[in-house]
């Protein structure tokens, strides 16, 4: 049995800077106990009901707020719509730009086409010449090779 603790107890110790007692201990200490619940006396402030506003003031306030809101939002949707004509602006130019790059490269794209089909068919020829070549020596050269071959 005292081995089993033993065990548990490096145990704990290897995940948990505690050892058991003090375990047990702060499992105890954890419940509340009757001594330590203290009573929170407070005061709570509520703003004016509305009642004690007039209706003048509450019509001078209401009208001064909507005031504020319209104006602060006229301006944020100026941003806006300024916003957007420089986005409208930056995009024209960006789509102008790209029309540029891409006739760019479809004309390096149909040059090198063309250089790759003019290889291709000279490659073709090239060796059709050499085999032509080779024969039109045989042909000229094949008289004398039977004359010697007789002799």
């Amino acid at each position: 049995m005292f081995a089993v603790i033993k065990s548990i107890i490096v145990k704990l110790n290897l995940f948990q800077s505690e050892g058991v007692i003090k375990l047990i201990c702060g499992y105890f200490k954890s419940f509340p106990r009757s001594g330590k619940i203290r009573n929170i006396e407070g005061q709570i402030v509520t703003p004016p009901s509305d009642e004690e506003l007039n209706v003048h003031d509450k019509l001078n306030t209401n009208e001064e707020n909507l005031e504020k809101i319209i104006t602060h939002f006229s301006e944020e949707i100026s941003d806006i719509r300024t916003k957007l004509l420089d986005t409208k602006h930056s995009m024209g130019e960006l789509k102008m730009e790209l029309n540029e790059m891409n006739n760019q490269h479809s004309f390096v794209i149909t040059k090198t086409n063309n250089l790759v089909k003019n290889s291709i068919v000279d490659i073709g020829w090239d060796p059709m010449g050499v085999i032509i070549l080779i024969f039109g020596v045989i042909l000229s050269t094949i008289s004398e090779i039977i004359c010697v071959l007789l002799k």
